[in-house]
């Protein structure tokens, strides 16, 4: 019987590759900061210098390092937080925070107002640029090199299909999976990347940082993946998706996923072509009892209507 594998970075991280955070981040100070970065330093916000051909450029290590201390401020280790938290970025660091403003000092409003203005907009040309540096590190990442026997065993690289997050070959190149859907693209082609959270709070930029409400939402739009096109480019593997389910009940198993909000909208869509009240979504034992749970509720919040268990990866 043909199974559906739903696969995020928790696979790559578990063949021992270098696919979180702190690979991201060693990744930018190593090639863009000579492999130092001083996280106590003071960090102003990135300027341009005027070219002789009238374009403005950056400091290439200015925004490295800008963008290191606001991820590092607002994150932990896992690369699924980074997406999710570009659309929660705090820039307390580098603005001035409207909540101490003197508002009864017309003039200090004033200079407040057009400071933000100036500097968000310096700040928006430069964190504009993570998803190319993005794009450099995944090039850059070694691959596995050993299969993990208990998921070769599993896995039947002719049949089975695959729903795959990441951005690396790993189940072509050690399980030689022929059926895998890279959703949000690899290397030799485009990349999807970015937060899934269309809301964009430009009530809280204004309340927080007055003046810099433009530019930071139009920031905060641009960091947004395109779900819906990255949907409709792989619609040829959701359609046969669509046809293995209607001959008989798919089994799903999900590993490494972590069903992040930006990722549910493809759940969402998995649950509205097929039928799942005779599936059974398997589960890595990898994540304890209470992660689980969290996993299932998030299935049914997505019309999941079958049944649950667990496997050994």
């Amino acid at each position: 019987m043909t199974k559906l594998f739903i696969i995020g970075n928790g696979f790559d991280l578990a063949h021992d590759m270098k696919t979180n955070y702190n690979d991201f981040r060693d990744f930018l100070i190593d090639n863009y900061l000579d492999g130092a970065y001083d996280p106590n330093a003071f960090i102003d916000v990135p300027d341009t210098t005027l070219m002789p051909d009238g374009d403005e450029q950056y400091d290439e290590a200015d925004v490295v390092r800008s963008i290191i201390k606001t991820l590092d401020n607002a994150m932990g280790t896992k690369w699924a937080d980074i997406e999710s938290m570009l659309c929660d970025l705090n820039y307390d660091y580098f603005l001035d925070d409207y909540g101490m403003f003197d508002k009864e000092d017309d003039n200090y409003m004033r200079d407040s107002y057009i400071r933000n203005q100036e500097l968000s907009g310096l700040l928006h040309g430069a964190f504009r640029q993570i998803g190319d540096y993005f794009t450099d590190w995944v090039a850059s990442i070694d691959a596995a090199k050993t299969p993990r026997k208990s998921f070769e065993e599993l896995i039947n690289p002719s049949r089975d299909l695959v729903l795959n997050f990441n951005y690396t070959t790993t189940l072509e190149d050690l399980y030689g999976a022929q059926n895998v859907c890279h959703i949000h693209g690899t290397t030799s082609r485009e990349l999807y990347f970015g937060h899934g959270d269309n809301n964009c709070p430009h009530d809280y930029y204004e309340t927080n940082w007055f003046g810099a409400e433009q530019s930071l939402a139009s920031l905060y739009y641009e960091l947004m993946k395109n779900t819906a096109e990255a949907y409709e480019k792989s619609s040829a593997f959701f359609k046969e998706l669509q046809t293995v389910a209607k001959s008989f009940p798919l089994d799903i198993y999900s590993y490494g996923f972590s069903f992040s909000k930006v990722d549910r909208y493809y759940l969402k869509k998995i649950c509205e072509i097929i039928d799942t009240a005779d599936s059974c979504f398997y589960m890595n034992d990898y994540n304890d009892e209470d992660e689980r749970a969290v996993f299932a509720n998030i299935l049914k919040e997505c019309g999941y209507k079958g049944k649950f268990g667990v496997f050994a990866g």
